[in-house]
């Protein structure tokens, strides 16, 4: 009997821990009505976790957690946080200003996201992206591409940038006709590199599903005899949830497609 009585104890003890844990994918809102960008925080385990301020392809900043003392810190070059932390619920805590112990923002619980539906929380393009039902899982490292977004924007900017759908390399909205933009574009993203992998370097679009291919016109004139081809991310559903996919497009033929759909 007592052996029952310490087994259901043990078995009442860790489902207790395992409820109560923090591990999972977590949605950060800010508080701050300046700043209405969502991050994502993952909990890899009960003393670490990311936080994550980019794309989904984007590693994150490393962080430790506290949990005894209620502490989280992490960090990065040129952005870092030292917070506090309240647990209101299973789903939900505050984070608090560790120094100045003010509320900075919210964790929502999320755990049934996926990559694609956290890559443009940040963004002020509302894209929906379209479905591949083949592409490529990957296109490289990170440092070697470089994204160009095209499609609506998040109904708060709207009124900021006038004129429905909207051109960005990577996060600065352009007038695509001003093709001197495009130079400095990518003249930026070649300094960055080595020279040796300036030929590796990859352009991918982020282009609305119920964005008009002619849009994309100025982009493909421009790139026309620099890049034989473009990437273009999609998502693909799998077992586990939604994916992101990618599609290899050559550019001239994609523009003589296009300049013969116009005619």
């Amino acid at each position: 009997m007592r052996l029952f009585s310490f087994t259901v104890l043990v078995i009442t003890l860790v489902g207790c821990e395992s409820k109560n844990s923090l591990t999972g994918h977590w949605h950060y809102h800010p508080v701050d009505k300046g700043h209405s960008y969502v991050q994502n925080v993952d909990f890899i385990s009960d003393t670490t976790f990311t936080y994550n301020d980019q794309s989904p392809r984007w590693e994150g900043h490393l962080g430790s957690l506290d949990q005894k003392g209620q502490t989280m810190y992490w960090g990065g070059e040129c952005i870092m946080g030292d917070w506090m932390y309240r647990i209101i619920s299973r789903n939900k805590i505050e984070v608090f200003d560790r120094r100045e112990k003010v509320l900075l923002g919210v964790l929502t619980r999320k755990p049934s996201c996926s990559p694609p539906d956290d890559l443009f929380l940040e963004s002020r393009f509302a894209i929906e992206l379209p479905v591949f039902k083949d592409g490529l899982p990957d296109i490289g490292p990170l440092a070697l591409v470089h994204d160009i977004t095209v499609g609506p924007l998040k109904e708060e900017f709207s009124s900021v940038y006038p004129g429905g759908i909207q051109v960005a390399l990577g996060d600065i909205i352009v007038n695509p006709e001003n093709t001197s933009r495009f130079f400095l574009f990518d003249l930026q993203r070649e300094v960055k590199v080595r020279e040796a992998d300036r030929p590796k370097l990859r352009v991918l679009v982020y282009l609305d599903q119920n964005t008009p291919l002619e849009v994309l016109e100025p982009v493909l004139k421009h790139y026309a005899g620099r890049k034989e081809h473009l990437y273009f991310a999609g998502i693909t559903s799998s077992a586990t949830g939604a994916q992101m996919s990618y599609r290899k497009e050559n550019v001239c033929e994609l523009l003589e497609k296009l300049i013969g759909d116009k005619r």
